[in-house]
């Protein structure tokens, strides 16, 4: 099997993703550790569906993706904790992960099924899937603080904070990516995203 380097970028970006997963569960935070387990089946997903390992997320891709979980495997010290609500880095670097998965989720979906979207309505569903993503981790922390002794989010002015940041980040993503690929159909998106990296 030939081993291009596009190839062996994507699999190092999924061992990354593997790694950050488990970090995530060592930290006993279920939301990055869902998010990581959801990211790793995406970018199995292609591999799977087409049955030739040829078909991966590129690297560009999965970059994106794993950030948070790169930053907590390198940045892991007694004074920075890689999944720290209160950080700008975190609502930074957790906008642009979680709207790539978002939108990746999606393109491979309605690429596998009958559902057909058009590119305004795509990037749309993108963004309301990417705003529920966010709230979900009001309730996955408070209840993890509540039973499990951890501070994934310190107080309400925090969490409101993140999700009005995030909002407008994943405003300002959706609006580039609709402007960017303003000319092609959502349902080639998927084409352009997943290559032939093996090749």
């Amino acid at each position: 099997m030939k081993v291009t380097p596009a190839k062996l970028a994507s699999m190092i970006m999924i061992f990354l993703l593997m790694l950050g997963t488990g970090l995530a569960l060592s930290d006993s935070d279920p939301f990055w550790a869902g998010v990581g387990v959801w990211a790793i089946l995406i970018a199995f997903a292609p591999v799977v569906v087409s049955r030739t390992s040829n078909q991966v997320l590129p690297w560009w891709f999965l970059a994106p993706i794993s950030l948070p979980f790169l930053v907590g495997l390198l940045a892991i010290s007694p004074t920075f904790q890689p999944f720290d609500m209160a950080s700008l880095g975190y609502w930074v670097l957790t906008s642009i992960s979680l709207f790539a998965l978002c939108l990746v989720t999606l393109l491979f979906i309605e690429r596998h099924s009958g559902m057909r979207l058009s590119l305004p309505l795509g990037i749309l569903t993108t963004f309301l899937l990417y705003e529920s993503v966010v709230a979900l981790q009001g309730p996955i922390g408070y209840y993890c603080d509540l039973w499990l002794g951890t501070n994934f989010v310190p107080n309400n002015t925090i969490l409101m904070v993140y999700i009005v940041v995030a909002t407008i980040s994943g405003l300002i993503m959706a609006t580039v990516v609709n402007r960017v690929l303003r000319w092609t159909p959502f349902d080639r998106l998927l084409d352009q995203v997943v290559g032939e990296v093996g090749n």
